[in-house]
């Protein structure tokens, strides 16, 4: 099967080098950093602060006065953005006639901002609020690999667009400097006090800010409509380092293969490549790991290397997008972009072709960009020069996945067999759950990982460990050292380490209140997945999805994606949240805890499941037990508001049915539904939705009863609970008919050969999969 070729058709950037690309470039061709002394007050007291920041006339020149007042500022940047490819790439501006086919993939590295009045948005409310000043409803994503978010973005929305899910996709990323954020490196002592010089003098980062978005395209799409094609998306790779919560791997290792993997995925060879926009930090580890990931990758072939961050710093989950708009204008413009505040004195002999301070020309045909983030998160991409004819690419015949491994924890207990004893009781009879603090308890008492590493890991981070090493010993799937490299994990989160993240920021006027090293390593969402990568040996594709109550299935979704395409033999699927006080304040916050009228009011609880998602050559290679496979998954999008669902569940249902026709089945076809119900406005939405589906008598399983709203974890264990079923039926779960009897408790006791799993978040994005149960 050949995949569609999906090309770049429009570009936009706001940073501290251009209010747009136009700006942007001449900068770019002038050699001049946009680096300069801070501004800001709050950063005064950590001695000379460089940045790179975006004006507030910059921003306010291109917005309403409406969406100044209503939008934060990252956000805004966003917007700006967002909107500048979409004219560039001379589509309308409200994107109305292809609104449902147009996809949205967000990159970002910090999640809250507490200084922002708008504190209870979490990091995928930026994606929504994107989404809904552009009219876009299409499938939405956000990727939260730190610094390599943006990359990631752009190839998970080339992926939607491959999926059949969209012609168009609108990928990009965005961050602002915050001060935690900068008090973080600043304990790291990773800033230069100078503007950064990567590759020579290696003092440090600096640290920035912006938003750039390109818009892809389906090369059909793009010539029907005679849009301009800047470049052509033709790889994107993944790895994971599993070296250092925070420093990469000194061999280039894990960096290397998301290379090789961005090029394989290309169809190109090392030797095609005409320039590298690198990584280019400034700080003396990243700039030694980038040379050795050269030579690992290219030899002894001088392959230019540049860094855009030496203009306009690091802006952490905008950067990899800021550097795929720095190549495709490379390319369009025939100039390699030098890496400017270079030292010549801080060369090596020998060294790699830095292009100094001055741009070169030349005919720009493919560039390899690349991103490397805290956790190990890497990501590359290969761009190219629009050509006649397709690059030679290898077949890809899409392999079957199927489900071999499940690990569980939660309040029905810790692991498989004790959430199977706890079902097994009478549903109105069942023994008291664990409480979270209780799971919390245990998991200290029970190590899932070396006991030097246990002690260093966070609560968060052991769930995200425990339900990983679970799945693992239930598929027993074996890490050998030949395996590490095509075995993947992929986290689905909406709030990560909350808590932790929560006592991070400063208090008062002190700097070293919570600012620990080992803190600020750990509060970053892509971090737990890091740690389980470094504590299980696996290199293989590796993300983090922060896109609410639907980030399980997503994630499930990506792994799906890359066991078909050939990216990995398994992959482990992990959706995890941890209940405390934070999360619950937001929910106050949102009036989630009011109950209307008699209805539960939403309880926040504490889980953590992992799928081992395999090919099934893989599985019939070492017998493996299949336990059932996902048949068809759908997630679709509406603007109807940030935190309420619309009670008509129009977009809702509209999930269900695309996957019930990608399976060429009907909703009679299906016995058992796994729901989302909360006891908030959901409700309405998802019975809306089920009426107009499904027959009045399906019933609908509650898993939420039994664990508390669990958001990624929740959609995650509704695609596990009908593989829990025996075929004899003795565990039953929780059930509410619809058949006129909505609320009354009932039971589900036989194992279903079908069923739907859904998932839905706040900002109104839904996901629903179709299990099949495949025992052998």
């Amino acid at each position: 099967m050949e995949p569609a070729r999906v090309v770049v058709t429009g570009v936009g950037i706001i940073c501290a080098a251009g209010r747009d690309a136009e700006e942007f470039w001449r900068r770019i061709r002038a050699g001049t950093t946009a680096l300069s002394a801070s501004r800001r007050a709050d950063l005064a007291r950590y001695g000379k602060a460089v940045t790179g920041e975006v004006p507030d006339a910059w921003i306010e020149q291109r917005v309403s006065a409406e969406e100044n007042r209503r939008y934060s500022r990252e956000v805004l940047l966003g917007i700006v953005a967002a909107r500048e490819s979409i004219r560039h790439a001379g589509l309308d501006a409200s994107l109305t006639d292809v609104a449902d086919r147009t996809a949205l993939v967000l990159g970002k590295c910090q999640a809250l901002n507490l200084a922002d009045p708008r504190a209870h948005h979490w990091i995928h409310s930026a994606t929504d609020e994107i989404a809904s000043a552009l009219d876009v409803s299409g499938p939405r994503n956000t990727i939260a690999t730190a610094c390599s978010a943006g990359s990631n973005a752009v190839g998970a929305g080339r992926d939607r667009i491959w999926a059949g899910d969209a012609d168009i996709a609108l990928v990009g990323g965005v961050d602002i400097i915050q001060e935690s954020t900068f008090a973080g490196f600043y304990s790291l002592q990773a800033l230069d006090s100078e503007p950064c010089s990567p590759y020579s003098r290696s003092g440090g980062l600096s640290l920035g800010e912006g938003a750039a978005f390109l818009v892809l395209e389906r090369l059909e799409h793009a010539s029907r409509r005679g849009a301009p094609i800047l470049a052509e998306v033709l790889g994107y790779g993944l790895s994971a380092d599993a070296y250092h919560a925070t420093a990469p791997d000194p061999t280039g290792r894990g960096a290397s293969l998301a290379v090789l993997r961005a090029l394989t995925d290309s169809g190109l060879a090392a030797d095609d490549v005409t320039y590298v926009n690198g990584h280019g930090t400034g700080t003396k580890a990243n700039d030694a790991a980038e040379r050795r990931v050269m030579r690992n990758v290219f030899g002894a072939r001088r392959v230019p290397l540049t860094s855009t961050k030496s203009f306009v710093g690091h802006t952490l989950g905008a950067a990899g997008a800021v550097e795929a708009v720095t190549s495709v204008l490379s390319i369009a413009h025939g100039l390699i972009p030098p890496t400017v505040n270079f030292a010549e004195a801080g060369a090596r002999p020998g060294d790699l072709d830095f292009v100094p301070n001055e741009g070169r020309p030349a005919e720009v045909d493919v560039v390899v960009s690349n991103s490397y983030a805290f956790g190990g998160n890497n990501a590359s991409l290969v761009l190219a020069r629009p050509r006649p004819r397709p690059a030679a690419r290898r077949e890809r015949p899409r392999r079957t996945a199927v489900i071999t491994g499940i690990g569980l924890v939660g309040r029905p207990g810790i692991g498989v067999a004790e959430w199977k004893k706890f079902l097994a009781e009478d549903v109105t009879r069942h023994p008291p759950p664990l409480t979270d603090g209780e799971i919390t308890q245990r998991l200290a008492g029970e190590p899932f990982a070396a006991a030097s590493t246990w002690r260093q890991m966070s609560g968060f981070t052991r769930l995200c460990m425990a339900a990983s090493r679970l799945a693992v010993e239930d598929a027993e799937l074996p890490l050998t050292r030949d395996r590490r490299d095509d075995t993947g994990l992929i986290l689905g989160t909406m709030s990560g380490p909350a808590w932790l993240a929560s006592r991070y920021p400063l208090k008062g006027r002190e700097l070293d209140a919570h600012r620990s090293v080992h803190e600020f390593s750990q509060v970053t969402l892509n971090a737990p997945a890091g740690a389980v990568c470094r504590a299980l040996g696996i290199r293989g594709v590796t993300t983090t999805i922060t896109s609410g109550g639907v980030s399980g299935t997503l994630a499930l979704e990506a792994a799906l994606e890359a066991i078909e395409l050939g990216r990995a033999d398994a992959v482990i699927v992990l959706a995890v949240e941890e209940a405390c006080p934070e999360v619950e304040g937001i929910y106050q916050a949102l009036g989630k805890r009011t109950p209307a009228g008699d209805a539960p009011r939403l309880s926040c609880g504490t889980a953590s499941v992992a799928l081992v998602v395999e090919s099934a050559g893989s599985a019939e290679r070492r017998n493996a037990r299949v336990q059932g496979r996902v048949a068809a998954l759908t997630h679709v999008s509406d603007n109807y508001h940030p935190h309420r669902f619309d009670p008509g569940g129009e977009r809702y249902a509209a999930a269900l049915r695309r996957t019930l026709e990608r399976a060429a089945l009907t909703g009679a076809d299906v016995s058992l539904v796994a729901g989302s119900g909360t006891g908030t406005d959901l409700d309405a939405a998802e019975h809306a939705a089920f009426d107009a589906v499904f027959p009045a008598a399906l019933p609908v399983v509650a898993v939420k009863l039994l664990t508390g709203e669990c958001e990624a974890a929740s959609g995650l264990l509704n695609v596990a609970a009908p593989l829990l079923l025996e075929p004899e039926g003795n565990p039953a779960l929780p059930a509410i008919r619809l058949d006129g009897q909505a609320g009354e408790i009932s039971r589900v006791s036989a194992a279903p050969p079908r069923a739907i799993a859904t998932s839905a978040s706040f900002g109104g994005t839904f996901g629903a999969a179709l299990i099949e149960r495949t025992r052998s």
